[in-house]
């Protein structure tokens, strides 16, 4: 809307009248004062509409309707539409222009970057603008300016009393099939939601891949669906599979929940949640048998360096480090590993995103090569940097060792290739910010 400056009076059509995105423009725009069109597909969809938001029938219109030109100059007035809204791929560009007047917009809501329409826009005709509105890349290219509209909208419906978009169906996690071939169903209205009732049970493709490994080698693989939150529950499934498993003999505790956000502006239930998922470790602590062989808790050096945006996960790692005293202080086996970035496995693995943001900040190393050789027997195939400059034959080969480093740290905050940084460069060419700037320089 703030692309679109939709004003009172203007007259507004919005294709695909039926969808969520649609919904919401409709109501914002008779907020304005704007006269709103809406484009459907089928009668059943015009109905929802004139049901749903009270259109009246001359207003709601068809595609594929031959005399739509027509009844949009009728029921403007001989004007013609300001601002046509939503996803276009399928519409004929030419027969938009027709719509419009002069200074008009077209606000294009693509959902990918190749969903655009594949008939050329070189007809554009003067003072008609066309603008793409892709919030997806929005959220990973502008943040700030993402987060900022998610506020002023949040507030907008809040104080506006916006309805949210009818029908909403709403399909278990165990229902994933039908939620699709649901969603196939392209004639049908509404919001699909997969809802994940407590105690829902959910394996994701990685840990039944190292199931499936560790059954292939004869491992018993036993998985109770229980919360280690709830005490008497964890309890009791140890109790009950006393009966049929040989005695526990370790535990190794890997649970992740991410909440990032700067301090001051981080909730109460974004601590809770992040904080929660390490600290009933302690569970476990208490419900397994004493005499364990191990007991590992899976950490970060986040808890000991910091970092922005994540003083919920440094606290409850640094939670970890404790209970790893404690347990040793009673003669309990115990050790908490403090991770770098896990790059071939693991939450972080597994998504793009995360990945970069750790790489971004540039305090933790990435984690797959060095560490694999040395488990698996070949220490010396790791390259120790600082022996390598304090046995460097010369001052000028001591150089070419530092810059070689300092260019690879750059590119690994930058998630550029090593290749992509010339030397021969200053640090500000490349955009770096102040704070990375002192990540580097210490």
């Amino acid at each position: 809307m703030n692309v679109a400056r939709v004003q009172e009076g203007d007259y507004v059509l919005i294709y695909q009248g039926t969808s969520c995105a649609s919904q919401f423009i409709i109501q914002l725009a008779n907020e304005i004062g704007a006269e709103v069109f809406v484009m459907t597909t089928s009668a059943s969809k015009g109905e929802f509409l004139k049901a749903k938001f009270s259109a009246p029938s001359e207003v709601v219109f068809y595609d594929g309707d031959n005399i739509v030109t027509n009844k949009i100059q009728l029921n403007s007035h001989g004007k013609g539409i300001d601002v046509v809204f939503e996803s276009l791929v399928n519409v004929p560009i030419l027969r938009l222009y027709g719509y419009l007047v002069p200074f008009g917009h077209i606000i294009d809501t693509i959902l990918k970057t190749n969903s655009v329409s594949s008939e050329p826009r070189i007809s554009l005709p003067a003072n008609i603008s066309w603008t793409s509105v892709n919030m997806a890349e929005l959220l990973k290219k502008r943040l700030a300016m993402a987060c900022n509209i998610l506020q002023q909208e949040m507030r907008a419906g809040f104080e506006k009393q916006l309805k949210p978009p009818h029908i909403l169906y709403v399909f278990g996690a165990t229902d994933l099939e039908a939620a699709f071939c649901h969603f196939q169903d392209h004639q049908l209205i509404g919001k699909y939601v997969i809802k994940l009732a407590p105690g829902t049970m959910i394996m994701v493709y990685a840990a039944k891949a190292f199931v499936n490994e560790l059954k292939i080698k004869g491992v018993n693989i036993v998985i109770p669906e229980v919360g280690i939150s709830n005490m008497n529950d964890l309890k009791g499934i140890i109790r009950s599979l006393a009966n049929s498993t040989p005695l526990v003999r370790g535990c190794i505790q890997a649970t992740l929940t991410l909440r990032n956000n700067f301090f001051e502006n981080m909730s109460y239930d974004d601590w809770v949640v992040s904080t929660h998922s390490k600290v009933t470790g302690s569970n476990l602590h208490r419900a397994s048998p004493s005499n364990l062989d191990f007991f590992i808790l899976l950490s970060s050096l986040n808890g000991i360096f910091g970092s922005r945006g994540q003083a919920n996960y440094g606290a409850r790692n640094t939670f970890k480090y404790a209970l790893a005293h404690y347990r040793i202080s009673h003669g309990q086996r115990a050790v908490s590993l403090n991770l770098d970035v896990m790059v071939m496995e693991g939450i972080v693995a597994e998504s793009e995103y995360l990945l970069a943001l750790m790489r971004r900040i540039g305090l933790l190393m990435d984690i797959y090569k060095e560490l694999l050789r040395y488990y698996s027997g070949n220490a010396n195939s790791v390259v120790d940097k600082a022996e390598l400059l304090k046995n460097a034959p010369s001052e000028d080969e001591a150089a070419s060792l530092v810059t070689a480093r300092f260019s690879s740290k750059m590119a690994q905050v930058l998630e550029l290739a090593e290749s992509d940084i010339d030397p021969g460069k200053p640090v500000h060419t490349y955009g770096i910010d102040s704070l990375a700037a002192i990540d580097l320089r210490n």
